[in-house]
């Protein structure tokens, strides 16, 4: 039941909850308008009840009492809603005999807020009543609504807070998100509560540290890549002097794989330098051409889409590089490959299916890791440095994706790409 109250939660957006919130304050305050309307004329009818039943009394316990007592008596009677008195002449135009009770309670009845009669007694004094008819159903009413205003105010406030924290949160979110993607990108510049700015600005710092950290390596890979460049073709042209033809070709083979690992781990460390901008790609055009390029090189590989045209935003080059290491290896370890592209709802699946001898299940994780090579590729032949697989798997997460590797059951290795679509 939590898991779903959070589902609703998370998929609904500040806006949607504003104006249900909105809508059901109104519903709410018509609701209450009504509930009080009747309260008010039940309480009216009830107090003005009571009062006559007070001003009823009062004329019962003045023809009851003696004469002589009766001034007292009158006088006794403490009531904030009535004012009795006695006097030889009346002081009301409303005037009735003590015994016409349905002829007073009927005048009263047209009365709506203040009351004056004066009725005669039987030793001909005149009884005058005067009373006023508060209303307290006003105040209650005010002070429900009052009620009503701070919790509903609270509610607002609430939600106000909340989208005051939230607001720059789901700023830094996204930031995080493109960290991976763009580390040149400018500073977050959030404002809002104090933890978020500085949160904003812890996220800024370790930006700074992650780009100077890339910087560094990558600078320092290209160093180490020249000056070993430098040696490497001094040793290149020594070797065209040795005699032996046997020793001569194993040592160009050395110098050749010596150069390749230099290649191949400059380039690992340029693509995580991730310069590229993104822009917008058709990946159905992007594989179909890598496709054709493998096809021109008489290598078996066959392309299908169940769509014509897909836009995509991402770095082209590196987002190249990526698929074509996957189709590569297809190519080299597999016989030939079988790429897939497929549109599903809001996701990009690309797959790539070889005939291969596939990958132990053991080292379907670590062949993505750095200069990892599996048995299948340690020879000279196909094998490659360990950094393919670990350059697609940069790119791919680089673009929010996933890449996963399976086993066919009817043999080879299917490589699994997906993307979001571009918004």
């Amino acid at each position: 039941m939590t898991n779903f109250f959070e589902n609703i939660i998370e998929r609904t957006s500040t806006k949607k909850a504003a104006l249900v919130l909105y809508c059901i304050i109104i519903f709410h305050i018509v609701f209450m308008m009504y509930l009080i309307e009747s309260n008010r004329t039940a309480a009216q009818v009830e107090n003005r009840s009571k009062l006559f039943q007070k001003i009823t009394n009062v004329i019962y316990l003045a023809e009851a009492t003696p004469i002589k007592s009766r001034e007292a008596a009158i006088n006794a009677i403490d009531d904030p809603d009535i004012h009795v008195a006695l006097s030889a002449e009346p002081n009301s135009t409303d005037q009735f005999k003590a015994t016409s009770f349905w002829k007073i309670i009927h005048a009263l009845e047209k009365n709506t807020n203040a009351f004056s009669i004066s009725i005669q007694l039987r030793n001909q004094q005149w009884l005058n009543i005067k009373a006023k008819y508060y209303s307290r159903v006003f105040l209650n009413q005010l002070f429900l609504i009052i009620i009503e205003i701070v919790v509903f105010g609270a509610v607002l406030l609430a939600l106000w807070s909340i989208n005051r924290f939230t607001k720059p949160l789901k700023k830094i979110q996204l930031s995080a998100e493109q960290l991976g993607i763009n580390l040149e990108k400018l500073p977050l510049d959030v404002r809002g509560p104090k933890v978020v700015q500085e949160i904003s600005h812890a996220l800024n710092q370790m930006q700074d540290r992650i780009f100077q950290l890339v910087r560094n390596r990558t600078q320092l890979l290209a160093a180490i890549s020249h000056d070993l460049r430098t040696p490497i073709m001094r040793a290149r042209l020594r070797a065209q002097f040795i005699e032996s033809s046997e020793y001569k070709e194993k040592l160009l083979d050395d110098l050749t794989e010596m150069e390749n690992m230099i290649s191949e781990t400059l380039a690992f460390a340029l693509a995580e330098s991730q310069h590229e901008d993104q822009s917008h790609i058709d990946l159905v055009s992007l594989l179909e051409s890598i496709c054709n390029d493998a096809v021109d090189m008489n290598q078996d590989v066959i392309f299908r889409a169940n769509t014509h045209r897909l836009a995509f935003v991402g770095r082209p080059i590196a987002l190249k590089r990526a698929l074509t290491n996957i189709i590569n290896n297809a190519v080299r370890y597999g016989d030939g490959a079988v790429v897939r592209l497929v549109k599903r709802s809001k996701i990009i699946i690309i797959t790539v299916e070889d005939h291969g001898p596939g990958i132990p299940e053991s080292e379907l994780e670590k062949v993505f890791e750095p200069f990892y090579r599996g048995e299948y590729s340690r020879s000279r032949d196909t094998g490659g440095v360990g950094l393919g697989l670990a350059v697609t798997r940069g790119i791919v997460l680089a673009h929010q994706g996933k890449i996963k590797l399976k086993n066919k059951k009817s043999g080879g290795l299917k490589v699994l790409v997906e993307f979001l679509v571009s918004l």
